[in-house]
């Protein structure tokens, strides 16, 4: 089956507007059941990134959720999915993040400020050390005694720290046995559409095989996962959207050429990081013959020197 690949923001933005598959992705991932799940509101779902000079569109699907937590509580939290093909710079980061930590959310007529759990699904690889699925928590830890503190936890604490999950989906294993890595599998390229050998393709034609994925029969049919099977449905809508094709084919397009100025500007960094290398080279050379002429000098002082002291004698 020919589905959309979702690590496009169109196609990303389409796949999250369906509730249940946001509220069964982001449950996985965070492991924590969510009673109910909203969007925050829109205005805050887009973000606009400066790297390299360049503005570059980062998704952001925002969403206040209900969790019941591992004590059976209910929580009620902000929770912020970015999906990204680039690492961005770090201030683009923070900067957004603080912008998280400043704006209240109004529940109810009433403004109160939620605690922050944040996924990031990144395509470029940043750390290939790290798991593929990486979750950054927080304990609780008694600096005095060295021992965690396992009473319960402070609400204005909560509201200052967060919870983070790191997703790199080039580093994830093509495992369909596991719950998480089998809904991820969307955003990785294990079901990549191969060109057979040979076979010359435009321009246009690589750039749609690169928006799509190849989901073979026999997975579909061994799979016994309604959110794997209801992200596969999305998707495959997803494919036939006339709407999410057009946004997709703008996206790819600019990040091409994006790709292309970036890979430019490397070039130009790497000649000009290689005139700079063959420059310390010539300046090192010139060090150790100044070095050896000074020895020489040195040498031929004290051969006058004895000289000198013999003629004396």
């Amino acid at each position: 089956m020919i589905v959309a690949y979702p690590m496009y923001d169109a196609v990303f933005k389409y796949l999250m507007e369906d509730m249940r598959i946001a509220k069964g992705l982001i449950s996985r991932i965070i492991e924590e059941e969510i009673i109910e799940l909203t969007h925050a509101p829109q205005e805050e779902t887009q973000m606009k990134l400066k790297l390299d000079m360049e503005s570059i569109g980062v998704n952001h699907q925002d969403y206040v959720a209900i969790i019941k937590t591992s004590s059976g509580e209910l929580e009620k939290i902000a929770i912020e999915v970015q999906k990204s093909s680039i690492q961005p710079k770090i201030e683009s980061f923070r900067n957004y993040l603080s912008e998280k930590y400043r704006k209240y959310t109004t529940i109810n007529g009433k403004e109160i400020y939620l605690p922050i759990r944040t996924i990031y699904i990144i395509e470029k690889t940043f750390n290939k050390n790290l798991p593929s699925v990486l979750k950054v928590d927080r304990n609780y830890i008694n600096v005095l005694t060295q021992k965690k503190y396992e009473g319960a936890k402070d609400k204005f604490v909560e509201l200052m720290t967060h919870d983070a999950y790191f997703i790199q989906t080039r580093l994830l294993p093509p495992n369909l046995e596991n719950e998480i890595t089998r809904v991820l599998s969307f955003f990785t390229r294990m079901f990549a559409i191969k060109i057979p050998a040979g076979k010359e393709l435009t321009d246009t034609e690589k750039r749609k095989i690169a928006r799509e994925l190849d989901i073979p029969d026999e997975v579909i049919d061994k799979i016994n996962d309604k959110l794997f099977l209801r992200i596969l449905t999305r998707l495959f809508g997803g494919n036939s959207d006339r709407q999410v094709q057009m946004n997709t084919e703008l996206s790819q397009k600019w990040q091409d050429e994006w790709n292309a100025e970036q890979e430019e500007k490397d070039k130009i960094i790497a000649f000009n990081n290689l005139k700079i290398e063959q420059r310390n080279e010539i300046i090192e050379q010139k060090d150790q013959d100044l070095k050896q002429n000074k020895q020489e000098l040195k040498q031929q002082a004290e051969l006058i020197k004895k000289l000198q002291e013999q003629l004396n004698k």
